[in-house]
């Protein structure tokens, strides 16, 4: 690379860093923490492991979904390791979700988040982790 090449490709981060940011945590949320949409809902397959925790029990990731705010937090009392848990109670905005999940991966359907979201403020997906069963 010759110095003018550096210096637009400088600028061009320079300019675009904030996109770059956001599409870094994009992928980030959508490989570890599993978050992503599917044909207008929302999947939550997580693949973290208990050295991400840290000394806490909880990993929280900001996201937007249907162009609204949410931040989603992963509870892990236990320290469990991925592929030692499935995901057990979740909660919306403080409601529990009335469904089971049994599972180590869930969907949200579309037309229950437009109902559960609220735009214009921070939405909260609380995930337990549990000890897989079978």
């Amino acid at each position: 690379m010759n110095f003018l090449q550096i210096h637009k490709w400088h600028k061009y981060i320079e300019r675009n860093s904030h996109q770059l940011w956001q599409e870094h945590l994009i992928i980030n949320s959508k490989q570890v923490y599993g978050i992503r949409g599917q044909l207008g809902d929302l999947l939550i397959e997580p693949k973290l492991v208990k050295e991400q925790y840290d000394s806490g029990e909880v990993l929280t990731v900001d996201t937007l979904f249907a162009e609204k705010e949410v931040c989603v937090s992963f509870y892990n009392r236990k320290h469990l390791d991925y592929g030692e848990y499935q995901l057990g109670e979740l909660s919306i905005n403080g409601e529990v979700w009335k469904n089971q999940i049994n599972s180590t991966s869930v969907v949200i359907h579309q037309a229950e988040l437009e109902e559960k979201l609220i735009a214009g403020r921070k939405n909260q997906i609380c995930i337990e982790l549990v000890e897989r069963k079978g």
